[in-house]
């Protein structure tokens, strides 16, 4: 009996022993796959710090102007892109020459200045009046361009824009630069009295020859230079005003004089 005993306590006994060992091989710790996962993230970590380095590295050679690395392009240009870059520059090309000034136009800074901004303008325009800051912002900051001043009145809108164009192309040929300015800047400013004899008070308020006005007015000289003026716009696609020509490059309405200057910085 003792014999039999013992020996089923000692199958009990070894039965423990392998479900205790069994069990310890299940701890999630001593998995494969946990393990796999630890040795991959620990190598993920150590790439991404070895990255972290190498980037903070490259950023302060480049802050401090000592890397000597050129960049190499994303892309080289095709003969495609290559093809619609000069039709662009031949399109800029083109509006330059329709639009730049002619004799009799009025301008501002030097007459053979390497860059010009033309402006066509309407005097019965409100956005043109609001526009004048930005003549005035552009005549500040680059004294070294010519500005150009065109006409464009749209006689559908404002009937007395071309009287006024008119009388201001007088003003101006009398070679009183200052005056002129001064005579534009009333035109804005009462853009409700632009008949003939509102506009002779303007020219003796400021200082200009009446008598000559008054010639100048009856001879069909300046009107001639305005319609000119019109069909070079039309040719370049101007409808509205104002409309900025900023070496060639076509801008329409009101803009900051530093926006405008950025397209040929």
């Amino acid at each position: 009996m003792f014999p039999v005993f013992s020996h089923l306590c000692y199958n009990i006994a070894m039965k423990m022993g392998e479900e205790r060992k069994a069990n310890i091989g299940d701890r999630w710790y001593q998995k494969g796959w946990v393990i796999f996962g630890l040795i991959l993230i620990f190598i993920v970590c150590i790439g991404l710090i070895l990255f972290i380095v190498k980037t903070a590295g490259y950023y302060f050679e480049i802050k401090e102007g000592k890397t000597k690395q050129e960049f190499i392009p994303i892309a080289t240009p095709t003969a495609e892109m290559r093809m619609e870059q000069l039709l662009r520059e031949k399109e800029r090309a083109s509006l330059k020459d329709k639009v730049t000034a002619r004799e009799g136009d009025p301008f501002f800074g030097p007459e053979d200045a390497e860059l010009e901004i033309v402006v066509f303008e309407d005097f019965g325009c409100p956005y043109c009046k609001m526009a004048q800051s930005t003549i005035a912002g552009l005549k500040r900051l680059r004294p070294d361009i010519k500005i150009t001043i065109r006409d464009f009145p749209i006689l559908e809108l404002h009937p007395n824009s071309m009287v006024a164009a008119q009388a201001a192309r007088c003003v101006w040929g009398q070679g009183k630069e200052i005056k002129y300015w001064r005579f534009r800047d009333m035109l804005y400013n009462r853009q409700s009295q632009h008949d003939l004899s509102s506009l002779a008070v303007m020219v003796n308020e400021v200082g200009a020859d009446g008598a000559a006005f008054q010639l100048c007015m009856q001879q069909h000289g300046v009107a001639s230079e305005i319609n000119q003026s019109v069909l070079d716009a039309e040719s370049a696609g101007v409808s509205a005003t104002p409309t900025f020509f900023i070496d060639g490059i076509m801008v329409e309405g009101v803009h900051e004089a530093e926006k405008l200057l950025k397209l040929i910085e």
